[in-house]
């Protein structure tokens, strides 16, 4: 009898272990920082990983040079997946990233848009520096990779001098777009895939490939993501086969594949 006021005794302190094991073996959050222009695509690779009871995600979006620079001051980042691989290189010669799948994550191209009920005909890069357009939507020039690539790009073609007193400066690639949508702009240059996700703006234009920078995403573990099993995991599952079909339908290029 003493043998089983023991065992009863004790079954309270097992129950209570036991609850802690299956808290425990709950997936682990993982911090995913992430440009502005991959809204939609992590919010679905999160949303599968969670169906498969593989993970879950807390997103953070910001443009990718915010995200660089807060990563450089101790940001609480698992997972860096940046819209310029020139920022991911600058960290890693520093030692807070590491890249185990390489530098080449994702492509894509820019466009240029206008609201969807827009009249004005564009037929190309030129017809920007028309008197018709006043207002040209970009994320910030000097910094945010969106806004880099266009700068790039019209610099390649001849045409900055005449178009830089029309940009209107954006945080991000998607506060570009929301300008547009809100037609407080005649037009904007955003990448393909934020064009695809809105339906209150229409692509007039794509910028011609030769004369474009090569737009490369890149994804990589923060140092704190390194030591991190679900961290390794979720940079595995988005260079996976598996994640390709869900990259592709948000209209991204995978140039691993």
């Amino acid at each position: 009898m003493r043998s089983l006021v023991v065992v009863f005794a004790c079954l309270p302190v097992l129950l209570s272990a036991s609850c802690r094991d299956q808290r425990g073996s709950q997936p682990q959050t993982v911090r995913v920082w992430a440009a502005a222009s991959l809204t939609d695509v992590v919010g679905d690779l999160c949303e599968e990983l969670k169906k498969q009871g593989r993970g879950v995600c807390e997103p953070n979006f910001a443009a990718t040079s915010l995200l660089a620079r807060q990563i450089e001051s101790g940001g609480p980042a698992d997972v860096f997946l940046a819209a310029d691989v020139q920022w991911v290189s600058g960290l890693e010669a520093k030692g807070l990233v590491s890249t185990p799948h390489g530098t080449d994550w994702l492509g894509n191209e820019l466009v240029a848009i206008v609201p969807v009920a827009s009249t004005t005909a564009l037929a190309g890069p030129e017809d920007l520096t028309s008197p018709r357009i006043q207002r040209i939507a970009l994320a910030d020039p000097a910094h945010v990779p969106a806004g880099v690539y266009a700068r790039k790009t019209f610099e390649n073609m001849g045409l900055w001098a005449s178009l830089e007193s029309k940009i209107v400066g954006a945080t991000d690639v998607r506060s570009a777009l929301a300008m547009v949508e809100s037609g407080s702009v005649d037009a904007g240059v955003v990448y393909r895939t934020d064009a695809l996700a809105s339906d209150r703006a229409r692509v007039a234009f794509r910028f011609p490939a030769d004369k474009t920078p090569r737009i490369q995403y890149s994804a990589c573990l923060t140092a704190a993501g390194a030591q991190s099993p679900a961290a390794t995991a979720f940079l595995d599952f988005v260079y996976s086969r598996e994640a390709i079909p869900i990259l592709e339908k948000r209209g991204f290029d995978v140039p691993w594949e």
